[in-house]
């Protein structure tokens, strides 16, 4: 008997395996059971708060094949960081399963990666619109490939029970897709049907005061989601709940709908997203790259923004008033998909929120909050845990720039890289990094990983204030995490930073300049340790002397960094004031670099500040006494002057409103002269003229030139989209210019490019274009918002591998 049992383990071997990464949530145990399966092995596969943890015995050439193959082939949606195989001696199997998930009380959950809600794959795309199938027209249809993840997942590990899927129960046949090896269903969590899965409930008249626990779900799925499409026909508003949250629908093609969903939502100029029923039809009304279809048609499906074709028929002139571009998604959902199949056309498909406020995700709150908008709603009985917004992105010169991360992308996994791992004591600790006040998220580290959380928004509002406490909690509970440290923004005036000051459990929270932070979040990216030269533009952050930078250049390492350039700066009165009503920016700005005298009814500008004498009289004595005024470098607000003095007058009503204007006017002009170079000036005449001011080693760009060549064009009467395009090419090569002695300066050929700027398509590609050139090798941050969005990856970066940190500058 030993003898024999002896001869089984020279024929045969067992190996343990533990893989950890994104590896729950994306099919990965069926997978592995079909590939033991095909190479004749015995042994099991189960969740665990670690990640994955298999052991398989079979002949020697079958368990390295399967090894081989399991590493070479993982599930698609699978991010591995570690696939650790160990020799536990020898086990005998009787088959392969897998057993149930492992989870301890309070333990650590520090190796699993909760995946993103994922859009519907193909297969079950055409299950949808097969009329013999019993999911046929089903808006819950899903399989271990696709479907809901993040917004379901209550606890960890991964499984039905620990979602909201736990109330429904599965009927006979779901029950035995979920049990069969050999179905595509197979340990599906969120799998369903209509016999046993959520259900829709049509409120046909939404109002303000209407009560959720009058709601009936159920019915003829395909008939209430039918008549959503006759309503929106008929121009009415509705809220439809997804994945993620509601949107607020309304046919994209009827102008008067269209401007009354402006009116109700106070919302008059900036863009709406948009849904169409499919690829070709996006094609039609919009120019399409080859990578901008990939992410179209991802499983992310973002909202990604496309160029307009001059005429795109079929979408009224209100969804992006003055705009050159519009925000395109495809549909991810079955919901979504089945409403394109009998609305048709494309629909407005925005955030189903009131302004500055989280969308909403429960049909209790869409009285209250969405009454006043929407005339009907249609709703659903599967509850969604926290709101999560439609991603955002973009593509310029082959580069993935991402505007917002949320659904489809959030949480985000960001590798530090494995050369910090277990020399940085500072990766054990559980660091929290609370980012920014506007465009909010939050990251935190799993050992050397970073995760970023989804969209938050402005934090200065209470509703997403309070979404930020939120989140930061679902996450401690989902990792049994307690936060050792926290790093915030270098202003102590933010709710963010107070919290981290409030709930700070062993030392002070680190706080991390804004732009630094921004250029962090590029390195993370990117695995880079520096040292780097960061190009950090866009609108507001407190410098480390308590003025507004916003044109900055940062020679950075993980440790510290260097400002070693910047726009020039200028005085401005009433700072947040003025980021609307730009005519006051317009005014502070041209007092700083012409003088007062030029600015008041006598001046040669006095045409342009047609005022009360005594309102800027008021401003003047304001600005000359120190009082409510700060000096700024913002390139961002730089941009908002030029807009101003080239022929935007209105106040601004969404951020960035007066820099895309003067982009769309410049891209207009761009495309007349289209093949030029930003070194070729042959549209309206000479570049304006930057000055590049060196001293002490800091390189300051003066652009008194250009505001004197801008009024010199506006006064004779230039197009605007000439002096906007003029204006873009002097700050790409101005900064270009400044880059490139500055990189060398600093010893370094690596470019990070970050900041809210960048989300300006022509001034990214020309910079890129002329960094290039210079030999420069650029960074962009693809997954992570270069915007605010990025902040808190970039603080976090900080937060792993500063072993300063908690000891550097802290919020007092």
């Amino acid at each position: 008997m030993e003898q024999s049992q002896r001869g089984v383990e020279n024929a045969k071997k067992t190996r343990s395996i533990r893989i950890t990464g994104q590896v729950q949530g994306v099919g990965f145990r069926p997978h592995v059971y079909r590939l033991a399966s095909e190479c004749g092995l015995g042994g099991f596969i189960k969740n665990s708060v670690a990640g994955v943890e298999i052991e398989v015995t079979g002949s020697s050439p079958a368990v390295d094949r399967f090894i081989d193959a399991l590493k070479k082939s993982p599930p698609p949606r699978s991010v591995i960081e570690n696939f650790i195989v160990k020799d536990p001696g020898f086990k005998l199997f009787s088959g392969f399963s897998i057993d149930h998930s492992e989870g301890a009380e309070g333990a650590s959950s520090k190796s699993v990666f909760v995946s993103p809600d994922i859009a519907t794959c193909p297969d079950c795309m055409r299950e949808i619109f097969d009329a013999t199938d019993r999911r046929y027209l089903y808006p819950f249809t899903n399989c271990t490939n696709c479907g809901p993840r993040f917004t379901i997942t209550r606890e960890l590990p991964y499984d039905r029970p620990k979602t909201t899927m736990a109330e429904f129960k599965m009927c006979p046949k779901c029950q035995a897709e979920y049990d069969d090896p050999a179905d595509r269903r197979f340990h599906a969590q969120p799998n369903a049907c209509p016999d046993c899965g959520p259900a829709l409930a049509l409120i046909e008249s939404l109002l303000p005061d209407f009560e959720a626990s009058t709601l009936k779900y159920g019915g003829d799925y395909a008939g209430q989601i039918a008549r959503v499409a006759e309503l929106l026909k008929g121009g009415k508003i509705g809220a439809v709940m997804g994945v993620g949250g509601f949107h607020i629908a309304v046919d994209a093609a009827n102008d008067s709908a269209v401007n009354l969903l402006r009116e109700r939502k106070i919302r008059p100029y900036k863009p709406f997203a948009l849904m169409a029923p499919s690829l070709d039809y996006i094609k039609s009304v919009c120019h399409v790259g080859g990578e901008e279809e990939k992410l179209l048609t991802s499983h992310i499906a973002p909202v990604v923004l496309l160029k307009k074709r001059k005429t795109a028929a079929g979408i009224s002139d209100a969804v992006a008033p003055g705009n050159a571009y519009l925000g395109f998604m495809l549909p991810y959902t079955p919901l979504h998909a089945v409403l394109m199949k009998f609305f048709g056309g494309p629909l407005v498909m925005t955030s189903g929120n009131l302004s500055d406020e989280p969308i909403c995700v429960s049909p209790a709150e869409i009285g209250e909050k969405l009454g006043t908008i929407c005339d009907f709603a249609l709703v659903h009985n599967r509850p969604i845990l926290l709101p999560c917004d439609d991603s955002v992105m973009f593509v310029e010169r082959g580069r993935e720039i991402t505007i917002r991360a949320s659904r489809g992308l959030s949480p985000n996994i960001i590798s530090s890289g494995e050369k910090i791992d277990g020399n940085n004591a500072r990766a054990r600790d559980n660091i929290f990094a609370v980012g920014a006040i506007l465009k909010n998220n939050i990251s935190f580290n799993l050992g050397q990983r970073i995760v970023t959380s989804q969209f938050v928004g402005d934090t200065d509002a209470v509703g997403n204030f309070e979404l930020f406490e939120k989140t930061l909690g679902h996450f401690k509970k989902l990792y049994c995490l307690e936060p050792d440290r926290f790093v915030c923004d270098l202003n102590p005036d933010a709710n963010t930073s107070r919290y981290a000051l409030e709930h700070s459990r062993l030392e002070k929270p680190a706080a991390v300049q804004h732009h630094y932070a921004h250029t962090l979040s590029v390195m993370a990216a990117n695995r880079l340790l520096g040292p780097v030269l960061g190009l950090s533009f866009d609108g507001t952050g407190l410098g480390d002397e308590g003025s507004v930078w916003g044109g900055e250049f940062l020679a950075c390492d993980t440790r510290s960094y260097k400002r070693v350039g910047s726009f020039a700066r200028f005085a401005v009165q009433n700072y947040d004031g003025s980021t609307r009503d730009i005519w006051r920016l317009a005014y502070c700005a041209a007092v700083s670099l012409f003088g007062k005298k030029e600015c008041l009814p006598v001046g040669r500008l006095s045409k342009y500040f047609e005022r009360p004498p005594s309102e800027l009289e008021m401003i003047n004595k304001a600005m000359a006494g120190g009082v409510n005024t700060v000096s700024t470098s913002s390139l961002g607000r730089i941009f908002d002057v030029v807009a101003y003095f080239a022929g935007f007058r209105r106040s601004v009503t969404f951020e960035g409103e007066a820099a895309i204007w003067l982009e769309t006017a410049a891209q207009e002009a761009a495309d007349r002269c289209a093949g030029l170079t930003i070194r070729e000036n042959s549209i309206g005449g000479a570049c304006y003229i930057t000055e590049l001011i060196k001293e002490n080693g800091f390189l300051t760009i003066g652009w008194k030139g250009v505001m004197e060549g801008v009024l010199e064009d506006a006064g004779n009467g230039v197009d605007p989209g000439v002096i906007a395009l003029k204006f873009h090419r002097a700050v790409s090569e101005s900064s270009c210019d400044a880059a490139a002695a500055l990189a060398r300066q600093s010893g370094t050929k690596d470019v990070c490019l970050s900041g809210g700027v960048f989300f300006n398509r022509l001034l990214l590609g020309m910079i890129v274009e002329g960094l290039e050139r210079e030999g420069l090798t650029v960074h962009t941050p693809g997954k992570v918002s270069p915007g605010d969005g990025g902040i808190s990856a970039g603080q976090c970066y900080y937060g792993i591998l500063d072993s300063r940190c908690g000891g550097g500058v802290t919020v007092s």
